[in-house]
């Protein structure tokens, strides 16, 4: 009986990964989420709520902005501390 377990478990995990790959790029979905949900439930009734959905609009893209400095602040030489202060705009 036992013998028959370890297949099962290796199918059901192998499909729950191939629901994930599926929600990941085919729906724009997050496929580490649907991937837990198929383990769960079952890979093949995961799949059938992941085809039947439509495909989630892409993400933004994140950039990075560049901050130039407006002033900077420097003490003269012989003042004696290293302080610097500078304050920074989003262009």
């Amino acid at each position: 009986m036992e013998l028959l377990i370890f297949p099962w478990f290796v199918f059901w995990l192998a499909f729950s990964v191939i629901v994930g790959v599926f929600a990941s790029q085919r729906r724009n979905r997050d496929g580490f989420g649907w991937f837990l949900l198929a383990l769960v439930i079952s890979p093949v009734l995961a799949f059938l709520l992941v085809a039947a959905m439509k495909e989630a609009p892409p993400q933004p893209v994140v950039t990075r902005v560049k901050l130039k400095p407006i002033f900077t602040y420097t003490p003269k030489p012989d003042s004696g501390g290293p302080a610097l202060w500078t304050r920074f705009r989003n262009r």
